[in-house]
């Protein structure tokens, strides 16, 4: 059995403490959760910086809300949020299988509102409704001021993850807190069962506090330095274990069994800042010693993967207890005062994440700088464009099919409506990959190199993109086929295309949406001949037809014996058809990865859709860019 299981095993919970776009992306989030390695994750503002100016992960998603003139605070919600939905969209099974025990993951309130109680509520229910899902927490800091701010977001029915606790006495009043929200709650009448919140014990860096103190005794050299050198790298987990202690008392009482009959769950002590800071120090001892039913350890990248090698996973959290009280009465008698420790570690959090914070927006700014400067003279007019569209409420207006916004001609306006199932088409599942992969099999078994696509007008558009951008690849063993065009019905076009692509290595493909058009008609019978004088009646297995169903094509198709038909969708026009038969048969012949394509597409279709602010819709800020040029290039004619 794993490390990592055998503490979930003994009912402890690890959670991840860092969030990157890059591994929401590439799916190493997903594979962690779905090992059962996490059980949630945590962020802050430090770990947002990290991720977000030391990395290129999140320019193409900052880009278009510079270029719509948003600020650098605007985009780093935007942003953070995005991230959140998608890392608590991943945790959603763990969260539904534990029954809402775990599964969530964090965001934390502006650090610059630590002292604003009020500030720091009105946030927190902004960030809850704003990132709209159940298995959020909300982070927010254990300052005298946000203690109060703690309990009404708790009383409003928020999950509240209570981070920077390093006294004893203040997560007692953090606990309190959460208890009295609760039953202000439960006063109301409102439910307190999906209610949940843990309470972040920050640890390694009250050993960093300490030991830096008791060096200083233990290089005066006098009869304390072996007092001293005996606490070093021993009262955070001192201090952890008497927060237990605290927890266990509190959550044992007459009054929250009252809070449980209504379906309470108790505010699971979490243990923060547990990476090893000191090299001596075994690197996974702020896992190892604070392992307990009823809590969390939420663990940074380098811990997670050291404790997954060679933790030792065992209940620790309530051993050695005395000694953990004697060692505190020691400190103090050394004239260490622990309570001045922890206020001074409580100052300096807050600090460090005000100061992470003001280091993101200002990375920020910069990437939204040079951004903006790649838009030259077009800055302002499309900051303008983006607003006119955003007024006109474009977006929404396109995925409700509003003829309108094309055209004030009845005729127009139905035809629009009968083609713009593109809007849709990413989100549709596809059900002839295996026939693609068929055909992609049966080309080479045939031995056939090239593929020639006989097609005139908008459908024939995709493929020609998708072969400049990708070329001829190799995909699972399958060399990619040579791509070529022919739409043109001139002699010498049609010739160039003959000599280019031998007959007998050549897969043919008739690509025509409503299977009459003239000129795809003359191609197909033109290379038909060219294949029944080589092949006879086995001409049929070097042609494919794409086009809409009940078309005549279709029917030639069949008389003939074409090696397979692909149906488009007679919703979708021509030049939109890219992710229908006509854009992805091509593509999968060059080798393209049609699966991961459609996986793209619906990722940016995700962020392309009515609910996605404007400026954060790429896009739709592509069509401002595009409107813009096109209005300025006008200007100038």
């Amino acid at each position: 059995m794993k490390s990592y299981e055998k503490v979930h095993q003994l009912g402890q919970s690890l959670w991840y403490d860092n969030i990157q776009r890059r591994m929401l992306r590439n799916g190493d989030m997903a594979e962690m959760i779905n090992k059962g390695e996490i059980y949630g994750v945590t962020s802050n503002p430090s770990i947002f910086q990290n991720a977000i100016a030391k990395s290129n992960d999140y320019d193409s998603g900052l880009k278009p809300m510079a270029y719509a003139g948003w600020s650098s605070a605007d985009i780093f919600w935007e942003l953070a949020v995005e991230d959140i939905r998608a890392t608590a969209d991943l945790l959603q099974p763990v969260y539904r299988g534990t029954s809402g025990e775990d599964g969530y993951v964090s965001l934390e309130v502006n650090p610059n509102l630590a002292h604003d109680g009020e500030g720091t509520f009105a946030e927190a229910v902004k960030l809850w409704n704003r990132v709209n899902r159940e298995n959020l927490m909300i982070k927010i800091p254990a300052t005298k001021e946000g203690v109060g701010a703690i309990r009404k977001a708790i009383a409003a029915g928020l999950n509240i993850n209570v981070t920077l606790i390093f006294s004893l006495d203040r997560y007692q009043e953090v606990m309190e807190a959460y208890i009295s929200g609760l039953e202000d709650r439960l006063a109301t009448k409102q439910p307190i069962d999906a209610i949940a919140s843990v309470a972040s014990f920050f640890v390694s860096r009250v050993d960093s506090k300490v030991d830096s103190a008791l060096q200083k005794i233990i290089d005066a050299g006098n009869a304390d330095a072996a007092k001293a050198k005996g606490l070093q790298g021993k009262i955070a987990i001192a201090n952890g274990k008497l927060a237990y202690e605290l927890f266990k008392k509190n959550f044992t009482t007459a009054r929250f069994e009252k809070l449980q009959e209504a379906g309470a769950k108790v505010q699971r002590p979490l243990w923060a800042s547990t990476s090893t800071k000191n090299p001596n120090y075994r690197d996974v001892i702020y896992v190892e010693e604070l392992i307990g039913p009823d809590s969390v350890n939420t663990v940074p990248p380098q811990t997670l993967a050291a404790f997954a090698e060679h933790g030792n996973a065992e209940l620790t959290i309530e051993k050695g207890l005395p000694e953990a009280k004697t060692q505190l009465e020691t400190l103090k008698a050394l004239g260490i005062s622990i309570d001045k420790v922890t206020d001074d570690l409580e100052v300096e959090g807050v600090k460090a994440f005000i100061d992470a914070f003001a280091a993101l927006l200002t990375a920020i700014d910069e990437k939204a700088g040079k951004a903006v400067a790649e838009l030259g003279s077009l800055e302002k007019e499309v900051r303008a464009e983006a607003k006119r569209l955003e007024d006109m409420d474009v977006v929404k207006r396109m995925f409700e099919v509003d003829p309108t916004l094309w055209t004030s001609d009845p005729a127009g306006q139905a035809e629009i409506k009968k083609r713009c199932n593109w809007l849709f088409a990413p989100w549709e599942k596809v059900s002839e990959l295996d026939e693609i992969a068929a055909l992609r099999k049966h080309c080479q078994s045939s031995g056939i190199t090239h593929v020639l696509l006989l097609g005139m007008g908008g459908s024939s558009l995709a493929p020609e993109v998708m072969r400049l951008i990708n070329g001829m690849t190799e995909l699972d063993g399958i060399q990619g086929l040579d791509l070529a065009i022919l739409d043109s019905t001139d002699p010498g076009q049609v010739k160039a295309a003959y000599d280019r692509s031998p007959v007998e290595k050549t897969l043919y493909i008739v690509s025509s949406k409503s299977g009459g058009t003239a000129e795809v008609n003359a191609y197909s019978d033109f290379f038909w001949e060219k294949c029944v004088e080589k092949f006879g009646k086995k001409a049929g297995e070097h042609f494919i037809a794409i086009t809409d169903p009940g078309t005549a094509l279709e029917k030639v198709a069949t008389e003939k014996g074409y090696w397979h038909i692909f149906k488009g969708d007679p919703m979708v026009g021509g030049r939109n058809s890219a992710l229908t038969m006509f854009g992805l048969v091509p593509a999968a012949l060059i080798g393209m990865d049609v699966e991961k394509l459609l996986a793209n597409a619906k990722d940016l279709a995700d962020q392309s859709v009515p609910e996605v602010p404007f400026g954060a819709n790429p896009s739709a800020m592509l069509g401002a860019i595009m409107g813009a040029a096109w209005k300025a290039g006008k200007d100038k004619l």
